[in-house]
């Protein structure tokens, strides 16, 4: 009889300079959705079967009461025994709150750039200036690496004071391109395109499951994990059920649910369609 490939969740929260890595066996639960538009990723992790020592230090130090200057991050990874994890989503810790009786557990709250929205920072450009050299500037402000497969173009008089985060938007507008973030990478493409070196295959041979729903924009496909599904990414897929959906589309929102235990461990994606004439 062959080995169950089990899965495999890790969920690292750190507080300052402290990690803590919380996995298997325990009782983990997570969902969340990762979108190329401005609205920020977010995630929910639920941990049972904790420690109550445990617990009281997760509810402690990442309580939004707990007003320390401490850095308060969350990182999920995904996969399976025989292949390893990837990450699927790091966010700022916004709220925490125990679980109802009889577990001793935690369910966490997380957000994409939670702990700098509030920074005010300040951009004034050249007369003259490259996306991709502004781009940099928005990446380092955000303490994120840059992705950059956008036309290259110059920038005229640049400017922007506010929150960190929403100067991704005036970068998409400035750069007439798609800028979002995408865990610690600030991603800026082609509007259109997807992004490059992501393609994926997709139908009921490599992870499927049932049948594309079609929407204004594209389709509704729900799959099972995998690590090579990334936001603004391209997915090939071919539906033997409903053949009119088959073609290249764009990712644009990727929701996900993961569990230890539970039967959950797939992704929906919301896709735009690339090849359509």
């Amino acid at each position: 009889m062959d080995k169950i490939d089990l899965r495999v969740i890790k969920v690292t929260v750190e507080v300052g300079e402290e990690s803590k890595v919380y996995s298997g066996p325990m009782d983990i639960h997570v969902t969340g959705n990762k979108t190329t538009s401005s609205t920020p990723n977010n995630a929910d992790i639920k941990i049972s079967n904790l420690t109550a020592e445990v617990r009281n230090y997760l509810l402690t130090e990442t309580s939004p009461f707990n007003k320390n200057r401490k850095k308060k991050r969350v990182k999920i990874e995904a996969g399976r025994e025989s292949t390893g994890t990837t990450v699927v989503f790091i966010g700022d810790v916004t709220a925490s709150s125990p679980t109802q009786p009889p577990d001793i557990g935690i369910t966490l709250k997380s957000q994409t750039g939670a702990a700098s929205k509030n920074n005010v920072v300040r951009q004034s450009g050249r007369s003259q200036e490259g996306l991709k050299d502004i781009s940099g500037r928005v990446a380092k402000d955000m303490n994120l690496g840059l992705e950059f497969e956008a036309d290259e173009k110059n920038i005229a008089n640049y400017n922007f004071t506010g929150g960190a985060g929403v100067q991704v938007d005036a970068l998409s507008r400035a750069g007439q391109s798609q800028a979002f973030v995408d865990d610690e990478t600030l991603v800026v493409k082609k509007r259109g395109a997807a992004r490059k070196g992501t393609k994926i295959i997709l139908n009921k041979k490599s992870g499927m499951i049932g049948v594309p729903e079609v929407t204004e924009t594209g389709v509704n496909v729900k799959m099972l994990f995998t690590p090579d599904a990334k936001i603004g990414g391209e997915v090939e897929i071919t539906s033997d059920l409903n053949p009119s959906v088959n073609g290249n589309y764009e990712i644009y929102t990727l929701r996900f649910e993961l569990s230890t235990r539970q039967e959950a461990f797939y992704y929906v994606a919301e896709c735009k369609r690339l090849d359509k004439k």
